[in-house]
């Protein structure tokens, strides 16, 4: 990974965070993003930033066998951990951004999942998503949990916490967030999930097929289309 490439990866990463702000996905120096760099090696942003307001300097590089610090200074978010279970769990993972948002949140204080989900959006954009076990924010619990799901979803929402989203750039994790806070959003104007209509099994069916056509992870889209099928 050469320095132009590096530059080119932290302004993806500068430009999501002021997304994330814009959309009210974070509050203050909540939230975190990190890159894939090369074989061995991400991008993360420092403990205590503003993701709205990040600049250059406000990334870390590290190891992500070692998990070692590659720089000479700095410190990594308290998240580290999780974000290197992510990368180590599934190759396929370039980028990560972790968001705190309030539907998610919400939705996790009265015990709802968003599992199944019966809108297609919900199905192309991020499938099935689970809320894993309650883990201590920036304690290695973050990393044990994350493991168990990271190479299955593409999005993930932890107890009381937040969310996780995975793509194969910033931008497409960026954008799992927003259909991620979408569809929570929708399911709290609904009532809850135990107040959604349900869809037939044909219509659910036609949803997969077509899905599984635009490069949808076929685990989580399967495991939606089950959830979905037993409302």
């Amino acid at each position: 990974m050469n320095e132009i490439d590096g530059m080119h990866l932290r302004a993806e990463l500068i430009e999501v965070g002021q997304r994330l702000d814009q959309r009210t996905l974070i509050s203050g120096t909540e939230g975190n993003v990190s890159v894939r760099l090369g074989q061995d090696s991400i991008l993360i942003t420092q403990s205590g930033t503003m993701l709205g307001r990040l600049m250059q300097e406000d990334f870390v590089r590290v190891g992500l066998s070692s998990g070692e610090l590659l720089d000479k200074h700095g410190k990594p978010t308290s998240e580290l951990g999780a974000h290197l279970s992510a990368y180590r769990s599934d190759p396929n993972i370039q980028a990560i951004v972790h968001a705190h948002p309030r539907s998610c949140v919400a939705l996790t204080l009265r015990g709802w999942t968003l599992e199944g989900i019966p809108l297609p959006e919900a199905a192309y954009a991020i499938g099935s998503v689970p809320t894993c076990a309650f883990a201590v924010p920036g304690s290695d619990e973050g990393g044990e949990v994350m493991a168990q799901w990271a190479a299955k979803r593409d999005a993930l929402v932890f107890d009381r916490h937040g969310a996780f989203t995975f793509g194969k750039t910033p931008f497409e994790a960026q954008a799992r967030m927003e259909m991620l806070d979408a569809v929570a959003q929708s399911v709290l104007l609904a009532g809850g999930p135990d107040q959604l209509r349900p869809m037939t099994t044909e219509q659910v069916d036609r949803v997969v097929a077509n899905a599984l056509k635009s490069g949808v992870r076929e685990d989580s889209l399967r495991a939606w289309a089950d959830a979905v099928k037993l409302r």
